[in-house]
C-alpha cells in the first residue's frame, strides 16, 4: 500500500478548516467587509438625514398653513372692521348738514363742489365782472359740468424724490382759457375742485360728501368727528340741566 504524502502549507500561508488560505485573500475579504459596513453605515446616515428633513418640512408646512390661516383671519377681521368704520363714518356724515354751521370745527363738505357764495363774489371781481347772480350761477353750472366730465383729465405726472405724483397740467387748453377769461380766483376754485374729485372720487365725476375739519382745512378723522358730537351732546345736557 502506497504511503500518503502530506503537504505542508508554505511559509506565510494560513490554515482555515485544514486548508491553506492565501494572506492576500484574507486581506481582500476584510477590506470588502469594512467597505460593506461603511456603505451600510453611510446609507443609514443618509436615511436618518432624509427622515429629519422630511420631518422639518412637515413642521414647516404646518406652520405655513397656520400662518396663512391666521393671515386670512386677520384680513377678514380688518376688512370687517374697515366696513364697520365706513358705516359709522356714513352715519356721522348723514347726521351733519352739508356746509359749515356757524363756527363749528367739524362738518360735511362735498368734495369737488364749488362754494356758490364764494363763486358769485369772485365773479364780481374777475377781469370781465359778472354782477348778475343768475348769470354767475349759469357760469358755475358750466364749470361744474366740465369738472364732472370723466373725459377731461387735466393732470400730468412728475417725479419727486423717486416717487411719481400727479399734478395739475397748467398747459391744458381748457384750464388756460378759464384762467384768461375768468381770472386767477375762479381758476384756483376749478383746479382745487379737480384735485378733490381726483383724490376722493376718481371713478366718478360727481361731488362726494366727506367729514371736514374746517379749522384746519382738511379731511376730519373719525375720532375728531366723534369727539365733536360727544362735546355737543355734553353741552346740550348741561343746558337742559340748567333749564330744569
Amino acid at each position: 500500500m502506497a504511503a500518503m504524502e502530506l503537504t505542508l502549507p508554505a511559509e506565510g500561508e494560513a490554515h482555515s478548516h485544514g486548508f491553506a488560505v492565501r494572506p492576500e485573500l484574507v486581506i481582500a475579504g476584510e477590506t470588502a467587509g469594512r467597505r460593506r459596513w461603511a456603505l451600510a453605515r453611510g446609507f443609514e446616515h443618509r436615511r436618518k438625514k432624509l427622515e429629519d428633513a422630511q420631518e422639518q418640512l412637515t413642521e414647516a408646512l404646518e406652520e405655513l398653513d397656520a400662518s396663512q390661516t391666521l393671515c386670512t383671519d386677520l384680513t377678514v377681521r380688518d376688512r370687517r372692521s374697515n366696513d364697520e368704520l365706513q358705516m359709522l363714518r356714513m352715519k356721522i356724515i348723514n347726521h351733519f348738514p352739508v356746509g359749515r354751521m356757524g363756527n363749528a370745527t367739524i362738518g360735511v363738505k362735498r368734495m369737488s363742489e364749488i362754494d356758490k357764495k364764494a363763486f358769485i363774489t369772485a365773479c364780481r371781481s374777475k377781469p370781465d365782472p359778472i354782477t348778475d347772480e343768475e348769470e354767475a350761477t349759469i357760469l358755475l353750472s358750466q364749470l361744474e359740468a366740465d369738472i364732472a366730465n370723466p373725459n377731461w383729465h387735466p393732470f400730468r405726472m412728475i417725479q419727486a424724490e423717486g416717487d411719481f405724483t400727479q399734478v395739475i397740467n397748467e398747459n391744458d387748453p381748457t384750464l388756460r382759457n378759464i384762467q384768461e377769461a375768468q381770472g386767477k380766483t375762479i381758476y384756483s376754485m376749478v383746479t382745487t375742485a379737480l384735485c378733490q374729485i381726483d383724490e376722493f372720487n376718481r371713478s366718478g365725476g360727481y361731488p362726494i360728501p366727506v367729514l371736514w375739519n374746517y379749522r384746519e382745512g382738511r379731511e376730519a378723522t373719525l375720532d375728531e368727528a366723534v369727539d365733536f358730537i360727544m362735546n355737543k351732546c355734553d353741552r346740550l345736557k348741561r343746558k337742559r340741566q340748567i333749564v330744569d
